[in-house]
Protein backbone atom coordinates (compact mmCIF):
# COMPACT_ATOMS: atom_id res chain seq x y z
CA UNK A 1 0.00 0.00 0.00
CA UNK A 2 1.41 3.25 -1.11
CA UNK A 3 -0.06 6.37 -0.39
CA UNK A 4 -0.21 9.50 -2.99
CA UNK A 5 0.64 12.93 -1.97
CA UNK A 6 -2.31 14.13 -0.02
CA UNK A 7 -4.91 16.61 -1.53
CA UNK A 8 -5.75 19.01 0.76
CA UNK A 9 -9.21 21.06 0.84
CA UNK A 10 -9.52 24.30 3.42
CA UNK A 11 -13.50 23.51 3.81
CA UNK A 12 -15.32 19.69 2.61
CA UNK A 13 -18.53 18.45 3.74
CA UNK A 14 -16.57 15.32 4.47
CA UNK A 15 -13.45 13.89 2.92
CA UNK A 16 -15.34 10.51 2.43
CA UNK A 17 -18.31 11.98 0.22
CA UNK A 18 -15.54 14.02 -1.65
CA UNK A 19 -13.42 10.77 -2.33
CA UNK A 20 -16.58 9.45 -3.36
CA UNK A 21 -17.12 11.67 -5.86
CA UNK A 22 -13.74 11.57 -7.56
CA UNK A 23 -14.59 8.31 -7.98
CA UNK A 24 -17.42 8.96 -10.07
CA UNK A 25 -15.57 11.37 -12.07
CA UNK A 26 -12.19 9.46 -12.42
CA UNK A 27 -12.97 5.70 -12.50
CA UNK A 28 -9.19 4.78 -12.74
CA UNK A 29 -9.02 6.80 -9.98
CA UNK A 30 -5.62 4.93 -7.96
CA UNK A 31 -5.54 3.39 -4.62
CA UNK A 32 -4.09 5.37 -2.45
CA UNK A 33 -5.53 8.74 -3.24
CA UNK A 34 -5.64 11.06 0.02
CA UNK A 35 -8.25 13.47 0.58
CA UNK A 36 -7.38 15.78 3.63
CA UNK A 37 -9.48 18.55 5.04
CA UNK A 38 -9.14 21.49 7.31
CA UNK A 39 -12.17 21.94 8.02
CA UNK A 40 -15.23 19.56 7.50
CA UNK A 41 -19.38 20.85 7.60
CA UNK A 42 -20.71 17.23 7.85
CA UNK A 43 -18.35 14.55 8.95
CA UNK A 44 -19.66 11.41 9.61
CA UNK A 45 -18.64 8.83 12.33
CA UNK A 46 -20.13 4.87 12.29
CA UNK A 47 -23.96 4.02 12.22
CA UNK A 48 -24.57 7.65 10.67
CA UNK A 49 -23.17 9.85 13.75
CA UNK A 50 -21.78 13.07 13.46
CA UNK A 51 -18.41 13.83 13.61
CA UNK A 52 -17.46 16.88 15.30
CA UNK A 53 -14.06 18.50 14.80
CA UNK A 54 -12.52 22.28 14.91
CA UNK A 55 -11.50 24.06 11.76
CA UNK A 56 -7.69 24.34 11.07
CA UNK A 57 -7.11 22.49 14.23
CA UNK A 58 -8.36 19.04 14.08
CA UNK A 59 -7.18 16.29 11.11
CA UNK A 60 -10.34 14.61 8.87
CA UNK A 61 -8.81 12.47 6.00
CA UNK A 62 -10.16 10.08 3.98
CA UNK A 63 -8.05 7.20 1.31
CA UNK A 64 -8.63 4.99 -1.10
CA UNK A 65 -7.87 0.82 -0.73
CA UNK A 66 -8.07 -1.60 -2.85
CA UNK A 67 -7.93 -4.92 -1.33
CA UNK A 68 -8.07 -8.61 -2.66
CA UNK A 69 -9.46 -9.77 0.07
CA UNK A 70 -13.41 -10.68 0.56
CA UNK A 71 -16.05 -7.62 1.71
CA UNK A 72 -16.59 -9.64 4.97
CA UNK A 73 -12.86 -9.27 6.08
CA UNK A 74 -13.17 -5.76 5.96
CA UNK A 75 -13.99 -4.99 9.21
CA UNK A 76 -10.05 -6.23 10.11
CA UNK A 77 -9.18 -3.25 7.97
CA UNK A 78 -10.65 -0.60 10.25
CA UNK A 79 -8.89 -2.69 13.34
CA UNK A 80 -5.60 -2.35 11.55
CA UNK A 81 -6.21 1.15 10.62
CA UNK A 82 -6.67 1.72 14.12
CA UNK A 83 -3.69 -0.27 15.32
CA UNK A 84 -1.33 1.99 13.21
CA UNK A 85 -2.61 5.11 14.32
CA UNK A 86 -2.64 3.90 17.74
CA UNK A 87 1.30 2.80 17.20
CA UNK A 88 1.86 6.22 15.49
CA UNK A 89 0.77 8.26 18.56
CA UNK A 90 2.76 5.95 20.40
CA UNK A 91 6.15 6.35 18.83
CA UNK A 92 5.72 9.50 17.59
CA UNK A 93 4.28 11.67 20.49
CA UNK A 94 5.30 8.97 23.35
CA UNK A 95 1.16 8.95 24.41
CA UNK A 96 -0.08 5.81 25.85
CA UNK A 97 -2.68 5.38 22.92
CA UNK A 98 -5.42 2.30 23.44
CA UNK A 99 -8.02 0.37 20.98
CA UNK A 100 -11.85 0.31 21.74
CA UNK A 101 -13.48 -2.15 19.73
CA UNK A 102 -14.64 -1.48 16.56
CA UNK A 103 -13.17 1.40 15.30
CA UNK A 104 -11.86 3.56 18.02
CA UNK A 105 -8.22 4.75 18.90
CA UNK A 106 -8.38 6.38 22.92
CA UNK A 107 -6.24 8.13 25.55
CA UNK A 108 -6.61 7.65 28.91
CA UNK A 109 -10.02 6.27 28.29
CA UNK A 110 -11.23 9.29 26.35
CA UNK A 111 -11.69 8.92 22.25
CA UNK A 112 -8.86 10.95 20.55
CA UNK A 113 -9.86 9.36 16.88
CA UNK A 114 -12.52 7.36 14.60
CA UNK A 115 -12.41 5.75 11.51
CA UNK A 116 -15.20 4.76 9.07
CA UNK A 117 -14.71 2.26 6.66
CA UNK A 118 -17.22 1.60 3.70
CA UNK A 119 -17.05 -0.47 0.77
CA UNK A 120 -16.71 1.36 -2.72
CA UNK A 121 -17.40 -1.36 -5.30
CA UNK A 122 -15.65 -3.55 -6.93
CA UNK A 123 -13.12 -3.85 -10.08
CA UNK A 124 -12.19 -6.86 -11.62
CA UNK A 125 -10.84 -8.67 -8.71
CA UNK A 126 -10.33 -6.12 -6.10
CA UNK A 127 -12.50 -4.18 -3.53
CA UNK A 128 -12.48 -0.97 -3.36
CA UNK A 129 -12.56 0.64 0.24
CA UNK A 130 -12.68 4.23 1.33
CA UNK A 131 -10.90 4.61 5.13
CA UNK A 132 -12.36 7.72 6.72
CA UNK A 133 -10.42 9.20 9.79
CA UNK A 134 -10.99 11.66 11.92
CA UNK A 135 -7.98 13.06 14.59
CA UNK A 136 -8.39 15.45 17.30
CA UNK A 137 -5.45 17.23 17.13
CA UNK A 138 -5.64 20.61 18.77
CA UNK A 139 -9.30 20.41 20.11
CA UNK A 140 -10.17 22.49 23.05
CA UNK A 141 -11.17 21.25 25.73
CA UNK A 142 -14.47 23.23 25.40
CA UNK A 143 -15.00 21.68 21.99
CA UNK A 144 -14.49 18.23 23.55
CA UNK A 145 -17.47 18.59 26.02
CA UNK A 146 -19.41 19.49 22.69
CA UNK A 147 -18.76 15.44 21.86
CA UNK A 148 -21.60 13.05 23.35
CA UNK A 149 -18.88 10.93 24.35
CA UNK A 150 -16.00 11.37 26.27
CA UNK A 151 -13.46 13.19 24.00
CA UNK A 152 -9.67 14.39 24.13
CA UNK A 153 -7.21 15.97 21.98
CA UNK A 154 -3.41 15.28 21.19
CA UNK A 155 -2.32 18.65 22.26
CA UNK A 156 -4.95 18.10 25.65
CA UNK A 157 -1.86 15.17 26.59
CA UNK A 158 1.26 16.54 24.84
CA UNK A 159 1.07 20.31 26.47
CA UNK A 160 1.48 21.77 23.28
CA UNK A 161 0.10 22.13 19.59
CA UNK A 162 0.73 19.72 17.32
CA UNK A 163 1.53 20.14 13.89
CA UNK A 164 -1.59 18.82 11.70
CA UNK A 165 -0.08 18.15 8.25
CA UNK A 166 3.14 16.20 9.93
CA UNK A 167 0.54 14.39 11.89
CA UNK A 168 -0.94 13.14 8.46
CA UNK A 169 2.51 12.47 7.19
CA UNK A 170 3.64 10.51 10.27
CA UNK A 171 0.14 8.31 10.23
CA UNK A 172 0.24 7.37 6.33
CA UNK A 173 3.78 6.12 6.75
CA UNK A 174 2.55 3.91 9.42
CA UNK A 175 -0.18 2.95 7.80
CA UNK A 176 2.09 1.85 4.86
CA UNK A 177 3.58 -0.17 6.77
CA UNK A 178 0.42 -1.87 8.73
CA UNK A 179 -1.60 -2.12 5.50
CA UNK A 180 0.89 -3.80 3.55
CA UNK A 181 1.05 -6.50 6.63
CA UNK A 182 -2.50 -6.84 6.78
CA UNK A 183 -2.91 -7.50 2.47
CA UNK A 184 -0.16 -9.79 2.31
CA UNK A 185 -0.50 -11.75 6.06
CA UNK A 186 -3.63 -11.15 7.26
CA UNK A 187 -5.00 -9.62 10.09
CA UNK A 188 -3.94 -12.72 12.18
CA UNK A 189 -0.27 -11.41 11.89
CA UNK A 190 -1.70 -8.25 13.62
CA UNK A 191 -4.29 -9.84 16.34
CA UNK A 192 -1.85 -10.06 19.20
CA UNK A 193 -1.30 -6.38 18.60
CA UNK A 194 -4.22 -5.49 18.72
CA UNK A 195 -5.37 -7.45 21.56
CA UNK A 196 -2.27 -5.78 23.57
CA UNK A 197 -4.00 -2.37 22.89
CA UNK A 198 -7.01 -3.72 24.03
CA UNK A 199 -7.86 -2.93 27.93
CA UNK A 200 -11.63 -4.36 27.65
CA UNK A 201 -10.93 -8.15 27.11
CA UNK A 202 -11.87 -9.84 29.87
CA UNK A 203 -14.14 -7.69 31.33
CA UNK A 204 -17.79 -7.76 31.33
CA UNK A 205 -19.31 -6.03 28.22
CA UNK A 206 -22.87 -4.89 26.86
CA UNK A 207 -23.18 -4.93 22.76
CA UNK A 208 -25.81 -3.31 21.74
CA UNK A 209 -26.47 -4.51 18.14
CA UNK A 210 -28.67 -2.77 15.27
CA UNK A 211 -31.19 -4.49 15.40
CA UNK A 212 -32.15 -3.52 18.85
CA UNK A 213 -31.09 -6.74 20.69
CA UNK A 214 -28.42 -6.44 23.76
CA UNK A 215 -26.09 -9.61 24.28
CA UNK A 216 -24.21 -9.22 27.71
CA UNK A 217 -21.41 -11.37 28.56
CA UNK A 218 -17.07 -11.96 28.76
CA UNK A 219 -15.00 -10.31 26.11
CA UNK A 220 -13.17 -13.26 25.03
CA UNK A 221 -11.29 -12.58 22.00
CA UNK A 222 -11.35 -11.10 18.64
CA UNK A 223 -12.30 -13.49 15.42
CA UNK A 224 -10.98 -13.91 12.15
CA UNK A 225 -13.60 -11.30 10.66
CA UNK A 226 -13.06 -8.77 13.18
CA UNK A 227 -16.10 -10.07 15.49
CA UNK A 228 -15.94 -9.66 19.25
CA UNK A 229 -16.30 -12.68 20.69
CA UNK A 230 -18.44 -12.74 23.91
CA UNK A 231 -19.28 -15.63 26.03
CA UNK A 232 -23.15 -15.34 28.78
CA UNK A 233 -23.04 -16.15 32.04
CA UNK A 234 -24.56 -19.41 30.83
CA UNK A 235 -21.38 -20.01 28.81
CA UNK A 236 -22.90 -19.34 25.73
CA UNK A 237 -20.49 -18.12 23.08
CA UNK A 238 -21.60 -15.91 20.05
CA UNK A 239 -19.50 -13.72 17.65
CA UNK A 240 -20.64 -10.38 16.67
CA UNK A 241 -19.68 -8.53 13.99
CA UNK A 242 -21.10 -5.01 14.61
CA UNK A 243 -22.55 -3.37 17.57
CA UNK A 244 -21.78 -0.58 19.95
CA UNK A 245 -19.88 -1.90 23.15
CA UNK A 246 -21.02 -0.83 26.41
CA UNK A 247 -18.58 -1.57 29.51
CA UNK A 248 -19.71 -1.34 32.89
CA UNK A 249 -22.84 0.12 32.11
CA UNK A 250 -21.13 3.33 30.86
CA UNK A 251 -19.70 4.30 27.64
CA UNK A 252 -16.36 4.88 27.28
Amino acid sequence: MNFLPATWFDHLDSTNRQLQRLMVEKPDLPAGTVIAARGQTAGRGRGQRIWLSTPGKDLTFSFLMQTESPKDYFPTLTLATGLSIAKTLSDNLELPARLKWPNDVLLHKKKVCGILCESAGTTDRQRNAIVGIGLNVNMSDADTQKIDRPATSLKRHTGHTVDVEETLIQILDGLEKTLHQWESEGFGSLKAQWLARCDDIGRQITLARPDGRSISGTFTDIGSHGEVQLTDPQGTSYSILAGDMILNSNRI
